[in-house]
C-alpha cells in the first residue's frame, strides 16, 4: 500500500473529526484551530478541505470561511430521492434474478452480513464484499 501524502493524511483526520460531530453544522471553523488540531500545516489542511468539500462535506463560503453545510429541506429530499432510486433498482436486480437467489439464500446472506457487523459502529471490509458478491471473504 502506498504511503499517503500530508493532504491525504490531513484529509482523513478532518474528515474523521468532522464525522465525529465535534464540529456544529453551519458554524465557520478556524482553519488555524484545525491545523494545530490535527498537527498540520495551515497549507495542507486548505488542500485537504478543498477534497472534502469536493466530497460534498464542507463548503466554502467566499469571504466567510468554510463550514459544514446545514441541512435543507431540499437537501434531504434529494437524498431521499436518490435513496429511493437505489432501492428500486436493487429490488429490481433482485426480481430479475428471482430464478437465481431464493428468498432463504438473501435471508442467510443478511444475516451473514449482521454478524460481520456485529455491535460495532465500525462496518468491516467484508460486510460490502459479502454484499456484491454474496460471500463473505
Amino acid at each position: 500500500m502506498p504511503l499517503k501524502t500530508k493532504e491525504e493524511k490531513a484529509c482523513d483526520a478532518l474528515r474523521e473529526f468532522i464525522l465525529s460531530g465535534a464540529v456544529p453544522t453551519g458554524e465557520f471553523f478556524s482553519q488555524r484551530r484545525l491545523a494545530d488540531r490535527i498537527g498540520a500545516a495551515v497549507v495542507t489542511v486548505r488542500a485537504a478541505l478543498r477534497q472534502l468539500e469536493n466530497e460534498g462535506l464542507v463548503e466554502s463560503i467566499p469571504k466567510w470561511g468554510v463550514r459544514i453545510p446545514q441541512e435543507t429541506r431540499a437537501s434531504l429530499q434529494d437524498r431521499y430521492y436518490l435513496r429511493e432510486v437505489f432501492e428500486v433498482e436493487a429490488v429490481g436486480q433482485i426480481v430479475s434474478r428471482r430464478d437465481v437467489i431464493d428468498k432463504e439464500t438473501l435471508r442467510r446472506l443478511a444475516i451473514q452480513c449482521d454478524e460481520l457487523v456485529g455491535d460495532s459502529a465500525d462496518i468491516p471490509t467484508d460486510f460490502g464484499t459479502a454484499h456484491v458478491t454474496g460471500r463473505a471473504t
